[in-house]
């Protein structure tokens, strides 16, 4: 999954998750840690997660919006990718803060992502003067 720019100083990162926990995190931009960390998760966290992301997912090998009914023009945008064993991506994307309709149910399971894969303190937005924002 990757965190897009918004306007603003919105934070910027990667982050993967393989089948066996390992989470690695990229901060890019505006994110309390620049650069890569990788932590793990237990095995049942990571299959919570794939459930929960599940009605989400595009057709296999297809790149598909998560529709939002009235879209906020200047927030970052989620793009979730799933690769599967023989290497096909499958990508949705997704504008933050969508107030109704699938998009909103997506932002319900993503706003808590960053606690919930021990990476809240390293991708928490951080301002630094030299970096401009968006």
């Amino acid at each position: 999954m990757s965190l897009g720019p918004c306007f603003g100083f919105c934070p910027v990162y990667d982050v993967t998750i393989d089948p066996k926990g390992k989470v690695v995190f990229d901060g890019q931009r505006h994110t309390q840690v620049i650069g890569r960390r990788e932590r793990m998760l237990k095995p049942r966290d990571y299959a919570a997660l794939v459930r929960e992301l599940a009605p989400f997912r595009p057709a296999s090998g297809t790149t598909a919006p998560i529709e939002c009914e009235v879209a906020i023009s200047d927030t970052g945008t989620y793009t979730i990718s799933w690769i599967d064993a023989g290497g096909r991506t499958t990508v949705a994307t997704h504008r933050r803060r969508c107030p109704s309709g699938a998009g909103h149910d997506l932002d319900q399971v993503l706003r808590d992502l960053p606690t919930r894969l021990g990476i809240a303190d390293w991708a928490r937005q951080t301002t630094r003067p030299d970096v401009p924002r968006g």
